[in-house]
């Protein structure tokens, strides 16, 4: 399953560095600043729609007893993560521009992409080491 996941890193490249694109021209209007916008957006629409896609195909091969829990886990926390952004994040930027927030939005998302790595290197051994505590499907 660790082979499919080289395949998240240009998405959650083209995911952060979309997100600070989108952030950086919103904060410095001119009349070309839409171009960087859009081209910041696509960024990321492109590594939004392939990182859950290579995840949940590890996922499912990985832990396929469980895959069903962790996609309700991951739905709620993508829930619950799109409502709390509802609350805050206008009125952030309202206040101190789109530099600062997207900036941020961007590093944590580069901080989460890091975490693939050690997934990529050290996905199996954590798998054999977590294999007991596990449920046992039927067929795997």
């Amino acid at each position: 399953p660790e082979s499919r996941l080289p395949a998240l890193f240009p998405a959650l490249f083209l995911a952060t560095t979309g997100i600070w694109t989108f952030g950086f021209c919103a904060a410095h209007p001119s009349p070309h600043a839409w171009a960087g916008m859009v081209v910041g957006y696509g960024m990321v629409g492109f590594g939004i729609m392939q990182i859950p896609s290579i995840g949940f195909n590890y996922l499912i091969d990985s832990y396929h007893a469980i895959s069903a829990d962790c996609f309700v886990m991951t739905t709620i926390s993508r829930a619950v993560v799109s409502f709390a952004w509802t609350f805050f994040a206008a009125q952030w930027v309202e206040s101190v521009g789109a530099a600062l927030p997207f900036g941020i939005f961007g590093m944590i998302m580069g901080l989460f992409a890091l975490l693939t790595i050690p997934l990529w290197l050290y996905g199996k051994r954590m798998r054999i080491a977590t294999a007991g505590y596990l449920l046992k499907h039927e067929n795997h």
